[in-house]
């Protein structure tokens, strides 16, 4: 039969920021998310922000990576996303930066990884970014449907969340 429909989430506004911070006794590192609400599973533009999300946070030579862990030494990772505790779904997802500094680095590194963040939203991409990031996600798009557990994963969330599942072919064009 016919599955029954989840309720729609409402997520109020939010104002301001939040910080909370959670020790943990004996970690040599700080764990910190920072984080809002994402974009929809059907969001048409999703490519081009995956394409943002290369340049600003999701691969080991994005900004963040490189400016918390490459020329600052502050952690061993940081990363951005919009498929943060969960794929975008078709009521939201959730955008997040993930950084684990070392303890003595994260009062540096937290708010220079927001600081990237609000510099990249003013400023955007470089031409050069733009290139690199659209050869890179075209070129690794088919490592996405590579197995035999990847592809049936795949079409089951175009089908119950309403992701577009493309072709290579088709992901290129885009």
């Amino acid at each position: 039969g016919k599955a029954p429909g989840f309720p729609k989430v409402q997520i109020p506004p939010v104002q301001g920021r939040t910080l909370y911070v959670i020790p943990r006794k004996g970690s040599s590192t700080v764990e910190m998310m920072v984080g809002h609400r994402g974009i929809l599973s059907t969001e048409p533009n999703r490519i081009p922000l995956e394409l943002g999300m290369f340049v600003f946070g999701s691969d080991f030579t994005s900004r963040l990576p490189t400016v918390l862990r490459k020329d600052n030494g502050w952690t061993y990772g940081a990363t951005a996303s919009f498929e943060f505790i969960d794929s975008p779904r078709k009521d939201w997802g959730v955008f997040g930066i993930y950084t684990f500094p070392q303890e003595q680095f994260a009062e540096l590194a937290i708010p220079k990884a927001v600081e990237l963040y609000e510099e990249y939203v003013k400023t955007g991409v470089t031409e050069k970014e733009l290139k690199f990031a659209q050869n890179s996600l075209a070129n690794s798009y088919p490592f996405s449907q590579a197995t035999a557990k990847q592809r049936p994963n795949m079409r089951t969330y175009s089908l119950l969340e309403g992701a577009p599942f493309y072709t290579d072919a088709e992901y290129k064009k885009r």
